[in-house]
């Protein structure tokens, strides 16, 4: 006792550590552990059987075990019976259920102006409590030039076909394909009418699939977003005032860059190169005066190849968006 004073260990500790240890069992998993609460074979078998008969095969997993509850049979709780039914894949509506062929999506490239429009309607807010007035806009995807428009109280087919004829007729020629998306106008036979006689093919988007729109959502958005857009109209004639500016001002004054920086009507009209001239002398001559300056000789930037709804080139790619802002 003495030397375990000297130690600083109580006897208790001594004798402890003397004594044999207690053999101790083999640790088991926690997954191989017996559970009381666990199904037994014949319980899951069971319950899988009431499932699958035929008379049970039109009912849900929940009227299934509350019928066989009421013929006094209660096999495990109903939380069970669903998670039996979802490892065996016997969960689910078991009623038949509508299919839907997937829709073909729109796939559209212009290598020039005049080949593919697009259009769409928008509402333009008036001064008054719910006061609309609706925007038709044809655009060409090549050049981003607006080719048709009107502002009207509501949304007509008759209009919107009388303004694919006007552009039409504005531009001396048909496009071969006019896109839109799934809207009453866009798909009504007056349109389709007006189409047929032009000679256009139709193309239209998939139901709630923005991309598949672009130009006409992008136009929009930049049409809605100028720093002086109008809180509300006080009336017809002013929207159409407004959108007749915009439309010029667009047209000749936006430098896109999605068409590289120059206007609609200077790639509608085939100006970009006599632009691109003036363009490139600028970028020599500040070559030329600092060339320190730069890595390379500077190029004007180039239009693309092509443009595309939905590019059949690319649908490999992930998260495509085809859509400029300017």
């Amino acid at each position: 006792m003495k030397a375990l004073d000297l130690l600083g260990l109580a006897s208790a500790t001594y004798y402890r550590g003397k004594a044999p240890k207690a053999p101790q069992p083999a640790a088991v998993p926690h997954k191989d552990r017996v559970q009381p609460q666990t199904l037994l074979p014949e319980e899951w078998a069971e319950i899988v059987r009431l499932l699958t008969l035929e008379e049970n095969s039109k009912l849900s997993v929940g009227k299934v075990f509350y019928k066989h509850l009421d013929q006094g049979i209660n096999i495990a709780s109903m939380r069970s019976w669903y998670r039996v039914a979802e490892k065996e894949k016997l969960s689910g509506d078991r009623r038949r259920q509508a299919t839907h062929p997937p829709k073909k999506i729109p796939q559209l490239m212009a290598w020039n102006p005049n080949r593919v429009w697009s259009w769409d309607i928008s509402k333009m807010k008036g001064e008054r409590p719910r006061q609309y007035f609706d925007l038709y806009l044809i655009v060409d995807i090549y050049s981003r030039f607006i080719v048709g428009w009107r502002v009207e109280h509501t949304e007509v087919s008759a209009v919107a076909a009388d303004m694919l004829t006007r552009a039409v007729t504005d531009q001396g020629q048909a496009p071969e394909y006019l896109h839109s998306d799934n809207g009453a106008s866009m798909k009504s036979k007056i349109m389709a009418a007006a189409l047929e006689e032009h000679g256009i093919a139709s193309s239209f988007s998939r139901p709630k699939v923005s991309n598949d729109n672009p130009f006409s959502e992008a136009l929009f958005k930049t049409f809605k977003y100028e720093t002086d857009y109008p809180r509300g109209f006080p009336t017809l004639e002013d929207a159409r005032d407004y959108v007749a500016a915009f439309v010029t001002r667009y047209n000749n004054s936006h430098q896109h860059e999605g068409i590289a920086g120059h206007t609609p009507a200077n790639v509608h009209y085939g100006r970009v190169e006599e632009i691109n001239t003036i363009r490139q002398a600028a970028l020599d001559a500040s070559y030329a005066a600092n060339p320190k300056r730069f890595a390379r000789r500077p190029l004007t930037p180039q239009l693309d190849a092509y443009v595309a709804i939905n590019d059949p080139q690319q649908r490999t790619q992930q998260n495509i968006n085809l859509s400029q802002t300017g």
